[in-house]
């Protein structure tokens, strides 16, 4: 017995009646459909003939997304867009539009176009898929370049150094400066928060020091003009009572924050020093210089422990690991150096394609971040096996500063290009 079937679309009581009987004889050209089934599933005509599909717009949260399709809709059928966001579907529409979501940051957005009919569906989807930017949000309001950043605890904002010669509070979820603090005369370098969030301290080309009342916004005290050249880093000790300067007078300075005063200068560096940090305890502390070396000091005594030598470039950069047991340095020759505290020795050497100034850990230190000069992007490095698992990507100008929070998940990356950026971990 032979059956002429027309090619195109075969509706559901049909398919319901003769299936069992053209299951054999059709093949792939019918497809069985279940007693629950509420679409036939077939088209052939569809399939042969393809429409070209693609997605437009900017692939970051806030944009919107759009299907872009040749006119090929049947008569008589209408088209349905389905969104799915890394394999789960989002929702249903005839729209061709969806709007980027901070969810969808780091996952890969899919359209997925079908025809439909009645209880009659295209048996073919045309989709087309795009990986979505970990970008979540720009803070835009300096008009200089952002040298540093620090995140309160809790997350929900953080405060800004820029070369305008100001800092900025600002709130996290909605992009908005609640203050704006003026003082400095110059640069603005640095910037550090206590650990109750109600002070910052800042550094400043203008080789001052400024405390900072947080809730109203003024200037609790100056310290003392001891710098004879622009300090470049400041950090609070993990109590709060002390804080740390670097500076290009080839310096590092402990200081009492009550008072303003001086307690200690550490003096062994042969030149400008970029950068200098506390451990957990304040007993010891590390150093970054332009005479490429890293020294590990003992802070009650102001003497070094020991000079980290190796790197051929100016050392921006010298950080403790999580634990405390390693420093990782990052260095104008284009490498980033694990040193060991205990051996005194480099262990590990990670090899990137320019010039690095600035690093961070996540908090396990399984992984760390640093900048990647001249390509205004930040390479995310896992320790152990130095491969790089993540660029981001996004600033027009140079990556200068970045802080990792809310326990890895996120990081803010400041740049030349005068904007802070909000990112998705991986």
């Amino acid at each position: 017995m032979h059956l002429n079937l027309p090619k195109c679309f075969v509706s559901r009581s049909l398919l319901l009646c003769a299936a069992a009987l053209l299951h054999t004889a059709c093949g792939d050209a019918l497809q069985e459909v279940s007693k629950d089934t509420e679409k036939a599933l077939i088209n052939e005509d569809l399939d042969k003939t393809p429409p070209f599909i693609a997605v437009a717009g900017t692939a970051e949260i806030g944009q919107t997304l759009e299907v872009s399709l040749q006119d090929f809709t049947p008569e008589g059928w209408a088209r349905i867009v389905i969104w799915y966001r890394s394999g789960q579907r989002i929702f249903e529409l005839t729209a061709n539009r969806y709007t980027l979501a901070p969810l969808d940051a780091g996952k890969r957005i899919k359209a997925s176009v079908q025809y439909i009919k009645g209880d009659l569906l295209s048996k073919k989807a045309y989709t087309e898929e795009v990986p979505v930017s970990r970008l979540i949000q720009t803070f835009k309001g300096h008009t200089g370049a952002i040298n540093d950043i620090a995140v309160t605890q809790n997350s929900a904002q953080f405060i800004s150094a820029s070369g305008d010669e100001s800092l900025k509070l600002w709130d996290m979820a909605t992009g908005r400066v609640l203050a704006t603090f003026e003082g400095h005369n110059d640069i603005v370098t640095s910037v550090d928060l206590s650990r109750d969030d109600t002070r910052a301290i800042s550094a400043s080309d203008d080789k001052q020091l400024i405390l900072w009342d947080i809730p109203n916004g003024v200037i609790e005290r100056k310290f003392d003009i001891i710098h004879t050249e622009p300090i470049n880093s400041v950090v609070f000790s993990k109590n709060g009572f002390q804080a740390l300067s670097a500076s290009d007078d080839y310096k590092v300075i402990l200081w009492d924050v009550a008072t303003g005063d001086a307690i200690r200068i550490l003096g062994g560096h042969t030149n400008r020093v970029n950068f200098a940090t506390l451990s957990q305890s304040g007993e010891i502390a590390v150093s970054a210089s332009d005479d490429h070396t890293v020294i590990l000091w003992d802070v009650a005594r102001g003497v070094p422990i020991h000079t980290f030598r190796g790197h051929t470039g100016e050392v921006n950069r010298a950080i403790f690991s999580p634990d405390e047991t390693h420093i990782l340095s990052v260095s104008s020759d284009k490498t980033a150096r694990l040193w060991s505290i205990e051996s005194q020795k480099q262990i590990a050497q990670f090899i990137e394609v320019s010039e690095l100034t600035t690093v961070a850990y996540v908090p396990d230190g399984t992984f760390f971040l640093t900048d990647v000069l001249h390509w205004k992007t930040m390479r995310l490095i896992e320790t152990a096996s130095k491969k790089r698992t993540h660029t981001f990507q996004g600033h027009q100008k140079d990556v200068l500063s970045l802080c990792i929070f809310n326990h890895g998940k996120r990081v803010l990356s400041g740049s030349a290009d005068r904007t802070v950026k909000l990112w998705l971990m991986p």
